[in-house]
């Protein structure tokens, strides 16, 4: 048994088993490493891939090999972050200057997403199934905003009242985005962005930051949340209440995604970077050993990294 804290108090959490095996991905040809942040209900997988020259690109697994989604012209590297069930793929380009340019990948072809007057970077994170994509750039005057890229145009989404930053890290179907943005008081707080306007979803008791990373169809949302010692556990927002998830053996923990069936993943590391990938589903809590789980599919084809690899968990 494991011994997490759920919703401010101490609860015994049962351990599933067997704890689903992790398939190895694959890379690139003469690649290395190679990580999956996101799935469709179809067991489509991108993320990205260390190539032959060293450089990294996106990649869409479909098949039994990883197909490799190339770069914007005059650019290094590309990082795909999110897939949705019409084959639209969101992530972002490096330039051999270091800057990063948001892209949508689509029937084949790679294009940037451009960017309000005066930013200098832009980095998309999630995708819903109309299109829209959600993310953050960078100003020329240093300062981070959420963006939203819908029609063909990106919207600066704001910050919560008194911020000087914010950064987007997911959308459902109905235009609901979470992530987080900075306070007055300095801190970082979890957001829910809708109908034009964020709302704080502020933090448990006598804690002073919160993330959101992930929102499903229901509008549940998952993150993290710390007190000023920054030891940091999962959270998830049900009807804007936050449920603290606790933490595993005494590690940090943080959710990243939850699927339409209330089903979490995330992980927990140790300052010993000692990190175990999670699934937490029916009150109970796996560890799907070494790694990150980054996302979840409505069968429960979970995906992440372990051992520098991308890798699948079929937790379903």
């Amino acid at each position: 048994m494991l011994v997490l804290s759920l919703g401010g108090a101490t609860s015994a959490l049962a351990v599933s088993t067997p704890t689903p095996v992790a398939t190895d991905l694959g890379t690139l040809p003469g690649g290395t490493y190679s990580s999956a942040l996101d799935i469709d209900n179809r067991g489509r997988v991108v993320g990205y891939s260390q190539t032959a020259s060293g450089s990294a690109h996106a990649v869409l697994w479909a098949q039994a090999m990883p197909m490799d989604l190339g770069t914007l012209p005059g650019q290094t590297e590309t990082y795909a972050y999110a897939i949705n069930e019409r084959g639209q793929i969101a992530g972002y380009a490096i330039t051999p200057g270091g800057h990063a340019h948001a892209f949508l990948w689509e029937n084949g072809m790679m294009r940037e997403l451009g960017a309000p007057a005066g930013y200098t970077d832009t980095l998309a994170y999630g995708i819903n199934e109309p299109g829209q994509i959600v993310g953050f750039g960078i100003k020329a005057t240093g300062e981070t905003r959420a963006l939203l890229w819908q029609n063909g145009s990106a919207f600066d989404l704001g910050t919560l009242p008194g911020g000087s930053i914010s950064i987007a890290r997911g959308i459902n179907d109905r235009s609901q985005v979470v992530g987080y943005s900075d306070t007055p008081s300095g801190s970082v707080h979890a957001f829910l962005w809708q109908n034009g306007a964020m709302t704080d979803l502020g933090t448990l008791p006598n804690e002073t930051e919160s993330y959101a990373n992930g929102i499903n169809e229901g509008g549940q949302i998952v993150g993290s949340g710390a007190p000023a010692s920054y030891q940091f556990h999962a959270l998830e927002w049900r009807n804007d209440v936050a449920i603290d998830l606790g933490r595993f053996g005494g590690m940090d923990t943080s959710a990243l995604a939850i699927n339409d069936r209330g089903w979490i993943v995330g992980f927990a590391g140790s300052a010993a970077s000692n990190v175990h990938a999670l699934l937490w589903r029916d009150s109970s809590v796996t560890d799907l050993g070494p790694g990150v789980a980054f996302a979840i599919n409505a069968s429960g084809e979970v995906v992440g990294q372990s051992n520098s690899r991308a890798v699948r968990w079929d937790a379903g």
